[in-house]
């Protein structure tokens, strides 16, 4: 996942003078290495200004958590592909947890060749931004990529192994996670959810969040039938508003989002912050709210992170 993805969610924690803890998350591009063959397993990340914007250059190393999702890999190997919903066990989930530093040496030379090589943009970024290599030494990494639970990787194992892409079949053996992919993978579980039969569904097709006096664009109510027989959430192609009407640009993303990262301050962690992916939905249509609603099961170190600071 490492290897493969280019971006992931970036949590971390400001602790105020009473002592209670600020999360805070930035969508930040990565790399591991000029290419596939060459990926390290080491984080590098190319950061502007201050650390994360936190206002404090004097702060070259902090506790972070960065988090994937096989959801955000491209068509052929993400979970759209597979008709799997982001929260789904087998559409694999990695946080990677450590402290994040400012680059220096050796270091900051490869990181900076590592980001340029998949990054060919950050070439051209402007040097009066003052952007600055920084790498996350690993501390704890959690996966879960199949049912049964998550569990974590021992970091020196992490960076031992070479990246490949593993989809076990259904039902597991005792050898099944070393196993080629095979059809099944794909089946859930005797007992589990089934894709749903196919439905006709009856939708507007104007935009929810556009206002009623807006004068851009007139309002389109004609209705679009729509036929499915997969268990995705139901969006039709709304193009984003406009970069300066940024209210209505961020309820276009709410509703269009079908995932996320949520940032908890850990349990498992003792205090530090962590993130972990899940689906996110506002409603359906006029029915949009801006408000993410949450799927939760009780096992999950979210709920638990949660449970124990509301």
């Amino acid at each position: 996942m490492v290897a493969t993805g280019s971006w992931g969610y970036v949590t971390t924690a400001t602790t105020k003078t009473d002592g209670t803890q600020t999360l805070a998350a930035q969508v930040l591009s990565f790399s591991d290495g000029a290419s596939f063959a060459l990926s390290t397993g080491r984080l590098f990340f190319y950061i502007m200004g201050g650390p994360l914007a936190r206002g404090d250059a004097a702060v070259a190393s902090f506790d972070a958590a960065v988090t994937l999702s096989q959801a955000a890999l491209n068509h052929t190997l993400s979970c759209e592909a597979s008709q799997l919903d982001p929260e789904d066990p087998r559409c694999a989930k990695l946080t990677i947890s450590g402290s994040l530093t400012m680059a220096a040496g050796a270091a900051a030379a490869l990181g900076k060749a590592s980001l340029f090589a998949k990054h060919p943009q950050m070439r051209s970024w402007p040097a009066s931004h003052h952007f600055h290599v920084w790498e996350l030494t690993v501390s704890d990494v959690w996966l879960i990529d199949f049912y049964g639970g998550a569990g974590a990787i021992p970091v020196d194992l992490y960076y031992k192994v070479k990246p490949k892409r593993n989809v076990p079949p259904w039902p597991p053996s005792s050898s099944s996670r070393a196993g080629p992919p095979a059809g099944p993978a794909l089946l859930p579980p005797p007992g589990h959810w089934q894709p749903e039969p196919v439905t006709t569904v009856t939708r507007r097709r104007s935009d929810p969040h556009r206002a009623a006096s807006d004068s851009t664009s007139a309002r389109d109510d004609s209705v679009q039938v729509v036929t499915r027989s997969d268990p995705g959430p139901l969006r039709l192609p709304v193009p984003p508003p406009p970069w300066n009407e940024t209210a209505r640009r961020a309820r276009w993303l709410v509703y269009h989002a079908a995932w996320g990262s949520i940032g908890t301050v850990s349990v498992r962690l003792n205090g530090r912050p962590w993130g972990n992916v899940r689906s996110v939905a506002d409603g359906v249509g006029v029915n949009s709210t801006g408000l993410p609603v949450l799927y939760l099961p009780i096992p999950d170190p979210t709920y638990a992170d949660i449970h124990a600071s509301p």
